[in-house]
């Protein structure tokens, strides 16, 4: 018996011993193919996080997710592309050292070329529609407290809906009267720049709207008006403000880059009549109305790790619903392909 479990202990250290030397092997032989193909080609070891993926790697550091299999094939130790664990070692390939894009301080690249198709006014009318206008959330980069909170429904069921009775704490009763409205809003979740990995702030959603009925000494009662989103106890409250159900197209006489953040729906594929975000806002000259291209653009990886870039085309056009300061919502109102977080977006004097 002790002869048996003897055999195993060593069986098992035989195969780890053979299992570190592989990847010294494999991580020599990635390094010295680096060196051997560019004299300007540089390796990037990137640790590996918890939650990480060759997808989300790959987006960071070449700008584009597709090229995961890429990353995959430079690191090829990795047995399954979709199981990699903290503390792995990925090898990152980059042209030059100027090109070199960490995951902590990624330099933004914007694309310089001219999309095949810029934005013209004459493509649509010179007033556009915006559907849902006063259910459109918004990014802050502050902790949103509002000015109440909604405590519970009349009747204490899960579901709140249109006409329902409700409890609501404000911050200033005695300057609440019957008869004001207020808008209700949650935080959702954090949303990082696609491209730098910054933080930006949370994403805020509307979900409802409602008027205050009743005042009473330490709280006020309220009907829903409409609804949203999932209504919850605990969502919060500012005073409604109307936004504008109408916009007059506009073409910005200044360039402006930037790139969709993210989507109102945590979707990865965005289309028509999808809202989106974008990082820049009004300190960079943009308003409602606003007409913006989307551009796609990529490198693909050769061999001997250099890449090529594609020719720049039109995936499709938004309009700026609403602006703060550093992001905005915008609506997609033509698709040529489905959008994505990371995408540019841009505009062009006439």
């Amino acid at each position: 018996m002790k002869s048996k479990n003897n055999m195993k202990f060593f069986m098992i250290f035989l195969l780890a011993l053979i299992a570190f030397f592989s990847l010294s092997y494999a991580s020599d032989d990635i390094r010295q193919e680096a060196a051997n193909n560019d004299e300007e080609t540089e390796v990037i070891t990137y640790i590996v996080k918890q939650g990480d993926t060759l997808w989300d790697i790959s987006e960071a550091h070449y700008l584009t997710p597709w090229v995961w299999p890429k990353t995959w094939s430079n690191n090829d130790y990795i047995r399954n592309p979709h199981l990699i664990y903290p503390g792995q070692e990925i090898y990152i390939y980059t042209i030059s050292s100027s090109s070199k894009i960490k995951a902590e301080s990624i330099s933004i690249q914007y694309f310089t070329g001219t999309p095949i198709d810029m934005v013209a006014l004459d493509d649509y009318p010179p007033v556009l529609d915006v559907p849902m206008a006063d259910n459109i959330g918004f990014i802050s980069d502050k902790n949103e407290k509002g000015v109440g909170k909604l405590l519970v429904n009349h009747r204490e069921t899960v579901a709140i809906t249109t006409h329902d009775l409700v409890f609501v704490r404000l911050d200033d009763l005695l300057m609440t009267a019957p008869g004001d409205k207020f808008t209700l809003f949650r935080k959702d979740r954090y949303i990082k720049h696609p491209v730098t990995g910054k933080g930006i702030g949370y994403l805020y959603i509307i979900t409802g709207h409602l008027t205050i009925t009743k005042v009473r000494r330490n709280l006020a009662e309220g009907i829903i008006d409409k609804v949203a989103d999932t209504i919850m106890a605990e969502d919060m409250l500012i005073p409604y403000e109307a936004k504008p159900k109408q916009l007059t197209l506009n073409i910005v006489q200044h360039e402006v880059k930037g790139f969709i953040l993210t989507g109102m729906r945590d979707i990865i594929a965005m289309g028509t009549h999808e809202i989106v975000y974008l990082d820049k806002g009004t300190e960079d000259g943009l308003s409602p109305g606003d007409l913006i291209n989307v551009i796609k653009f990529d490198r693909v990886p050769l061999k001997h790790h250099s890449y090529a870039n594609i020719p720049a085309e039109l995936k499709g056009k938004l309009v700026i619903y609403q602006t703060k300061k550093h992001t905005c919502a915008a609506g997609i109102i033509e698709t040529t392909y489905d959008m994505n977080r990371g995408d540019e977006v841009t505009t062009k004097p006439l």
